[in-house]
């Protein structure tokens, strides 16, 4: 899912431009990859509160609040991290998506030793395949998407 933030171009008393927040769309902390969680920057809302909350390094947080106003740099600062963010999850649910489909499979163990037979079962859910030198993989609606290459 995207962050999304909807906005309105606004001047305000002090004759400053910026944006004031009309609405947050964002994945709940809970929804997210602990691994993601866990490293900078990182970028959620909390259950149903109106805010985004914007963790930049060990020392800073920062946050978009709904009906809020915000001058162009601070929203420029904002935006810029969120999408640092962004391409720090899509990086991560890459490198996971592929750890998955490595694997994924059924392993059968007799007396504690693994069934030398069993590596021949099919992997689980995630098949990989390999087309003109790209990696796919089948989504859960049964679509074959590509996995983005590690640079």
């Amino acid at each position: 899912m995207a962050i999304i933030v909807k906005t309105r171009k606004e001047v305000n008393d002090a004759g400053e431009r910026g944006y004031r927040i009309l609405k947050i769309e964002a994945l709940k902390f809970g929804d997210l990859p602990k691994l993601y969680c866990d490293g900078y920057p990182s970028v959620w809302k909390i259950s149903l509160s109106p805010e985004l909350t914007i963790r930049v390094n060990e020392e800073t947080t920062l946050c978009l609040y709904e009906n809020t106003f915000y001058t162009e740099e601070k929203m420029a600062e904002r935006l810029a991290i969120i999408a640092e963010a962004g391409q720090r999850l899509h990086d991560i649910n890459v490198k996971l998506a592929r750890e998955r489909a490595k694997w994924r499979r059924i392993i059968t163990f007799i007396d504690g030793k693994e069934n030398p037979s069993s590596a021949k079962e099919e992997i689980l859910s995630i098949k990989t395949l390999r087309k003109e030198g790209r990696l796919y993989y089948r989504n859960k609606r049964g679509q074959i998407v590509p996995l983005k290459e590690e640079a």
